[in-house]
């Protein structure tokens, strides 16, 4: 097999894992609790409810929030748990954490939450259509809770910061692939000679770039997951966003070693 051969076999590969990543499940799911969220807008008046475990909440049917608004929380555990400690956390950066001691051995608690009062690069998430996972645990001798829901803003994508990171990302991506096909030429004989440098397969005197057009692939694969995870269409998650940079990387590399040369004369 040859090398380019290798490489479009590596590409399908990763397209594979990108359709299998899309059918994964996102619903809102619990194991050891359940609960009900309510979003309330900062000017008064639900917005949006949901049920976890359940439909709502999903990477499909995301909880609508308002930023400056607040949710209200109820939350059920299957056991007492007693002397736990809490975390939530947004695609895994922490948002809030602290102690449950629970004298009392209740297994149900309700509260507000203010979402002005967060702070920390986590609530960067909270910008745009981005549609973001927010996991909760509860840990104890007694037992555990874990849950996760999804969430969006519904917000303007141009207003995130993410936009301008993504878009960031892209150009400069287009940047370095750009420099990777003016500078793909076929060698002078002296100058091949003197580097030493061989290609079996493309041609002894050819002068190509795998290694910088696979640098500008990765990024314009993270612009591309970023912005789609921008503006809603993507739920927010590692899978995509490794998955979208390994596959525009490929392609590429792919792309180092099939794009037509310069002759000599021409660079």
């Amino acid at each position: 097999m040859t090398r380019l051969h290798r490489l479009l076999v590596a590409v399908i590969a990763v397209a594979a894992l990108l359709s299998a990543g899309s059918t994964a499940a996102t619903a809102a799911e619990s194991d050891g609790c359940n609960g009900t969220l309510v979003s309330l807008r900062a000017e008064g008046g639900q917005l949006d409810s949901a049920q976890v475990p359940g439909v709502n909440a999903s990477a499909d049917v995301p909880l609508v929030i308002d930023p400056g608004g607040t949710i209200s929380w109820f939350g059920e555990t299957t056991v007492i748990l007693t002397n736990a400690t809490w975390s939530v956390s947004a695609f895994g950066l922490p948002l809030l954490s602290g102690e449950a001691p629970n004298p009392d051995g209740a297994i149900n608690r309700e509260g507000l939450l203010a979402l002005s009062t967060l702070s920390g690069p986590a609530t960067w998430l909270f910008t745009g259509g981005m549609i973001v996972p927010v996991s909760g645990s509860i840990s104890s001798p007694n037992g555990d809770c874990t849950a996760t829901a999804y969430v969006t803003v519904n917000g303007s994508p141009t207003s995130s910061p993410f936009f301008l990171a993504g878009l960031v990302a892209l150009l400069l991506g287009g940047v370095v692939l750009a420099f990777v096909v003016a500078t793909t030429r076929d060698l002078p004989a002296a100058d091949f000679l003197a580097s030493g440098y061989v290609d079996d397969e493309y041609g002894v005197d050819t002068d190509r770039h795998p290694v910088i057009a696979l640098f500008g692939g990765l990024l314009i694969g993270v612009g591309v997951a970023v912005l789609l995870f921008v503006f809603g269409v993507l739920a927010v998650s590692w899978g995509w966003l490794l998955g979208s940079a390994a596959l525009f990387g490929l392609l590429s590399v792919v792309g180092a070693y099939v794009v037509p040369a310069r002759k000599p004369s021409e660079a």
